[in-house]
């Protein structure tokens, strides 16, 4: 290993220091429970939260470098199932992909944590699924589940990061993504836990498809 790798390596487990830190802070018995509806929790959590999910892939690079490529594509695929990312066809022709988490604000985070192993088990899909052929014409169905325990603030559609994540989608799943062919369409909606679930469906499926989304969904909102 190379003196660059070792400092890396000192300086990440500084950074983890420093979140676990900031975590327990979270668990401090004096506060008060007012403390943590107040937008000032609300944001300190997020920061750590988003500090977490930064540091996931910075030891993910780290730890990566330093092995073969065959054993590292290896690790991004159980990285994915690690992060409990799903990808399943069903036998209406809709591909499903499930994310366990909502995705960042465009402009206070970033996805890269996922885009990588996506990408694996995106590519393993393709390999292994029988038959698979890519969607010509197609609609992309987004939708942001909430949990709704919690009372998390629905967030605007355009706020949320998406672009790279449906960029991959797109180059795996899809013959051409431009608008000739592909239409987006983007929900929100309230669930039993934080989720993000993509559907890619032949267009002749979509308003079947839109019938039941709103009809058996704790249904929220739409824009095409």
């Amino acid at each position: 290993m190379t003196p660059e790798y070792f400092k890396r390596i000192e300086e990440l487990a500084d950074k983890i220091q420093q979140l676990s830190e900031k975590v327990r802070a979270f668990e401090s018995p004096v506060l008060e429970d007012s403390f943590f509806e107040s937008k000032s929790f609300r944001l300190n959590a997020i920061r750590t939260a988003l500090t977490g999910e930064r540091l996931v892939k910075e030891l993910r690079d780290v730890i990566s470098s330093t092995m073969h490529p065959v054993y590292s594509n290896a690790y991004m695929f159980d990285a994915a199932q690690a992060l409990g990312i799903e990808v399943t066809r069903h036998d209406n022709g809709i591909v499903e992909i499930i994310f366990p988490c909502l995705m960042p604000h465009r402009t206070k985070g970033d996805n890269g944590f996922i885009t990588t192993p996506l990408r694996k088990v995106l590519e393993k899909f393709t390999n292994e699924t029988s038959e698979f052929f890519m969607f010509n014409q197609c609609d992309i169905c987004i939708t942001h589940i909430y949990n709704r325990k919690t009372r998390r603030q629905i967030r605007d559609h355009d706020n949320i990061e998406m672009k790279a994540i449906v960029d991959i989608v797109s180059a795996y799943l899809l013959r051409d993504d431009s608008g000739l062919f592909c239409n987006n369409h983007t929900y929100s909606e309230f669930g039993d836990e934080d989720k993000t679930r993509i559907e890619i469906m032949d267009c002749a499926i979509f308003p079947t498809w839109v019938l039941g989304h709103e009809k058996y969904t704790d249904y929220v909102a739409q824009i095409s």
